[in-house]
């Protein structure tokens, strides 16, 4: 086996050290075991994605897989914090909501409301899709 990718070996990194997190604090996270089959899965799929992109087993769908694999990390990553977050540190929301209006001096989401018109946000929500698509598709020029 080659070396792995380095978005793979983060990703294997960042998720041994949430077992370790939620192994450490599994007295306050009520879902604890869910938490960690989740994270051996993740880690699972990495290493099969890499064994089975080293042999060449992928067709077109599956290369395309392989290199769009980082941003579902992240999701799936970003999702856990919800199980995690709210367990171990159940009352961030003041600390968040000071942080905000002491870096800008007003509080960002009211202040921005006066720009929230549905043209607007459907205009914005194109783009974002555009935006997304363009780099996915680039990473794999083969398909």
């Amino acid at each position: 086996m080659r070396r792995i990718a380095p978005f793979q070996g983060l990703t294997i990194l960042f998720l041994f050290g949430l077992i370790l997190l939620a192994l450490f604090f599994r007295g306050q996270i009520p879902d604890w075991h869910f938490l960690l089959f989740r994270y051996l899965l993740c880690i699972g799929f990495v290493i099969a994605l890499r064994l089975s992109f080293d042999r060449k087993m992928l067709g077109k769908v599956g290369i395309f897989i392989y290199y769009f694999s980082p941003i579902l990390f992240v999701v799936f990553i970003y999702q856990s914090f919800g199980d995690l977050i709210h367990h171990l540190w159940s009352d961030i929301d003041p600390w968040l909501i000071k942080i905000d209006f002491f870096l800008f001096g007003v509080h960002p989401t009211v202040w921005m409301e006066r720009w929230i018109y549905p043209w607007i946000t459907d205009f914005m929500a194109f783009f974002m899709e555009v935006i997304i698509a363009c780099p996915s598709s680039s990473l794999c020029p083969s398909i």
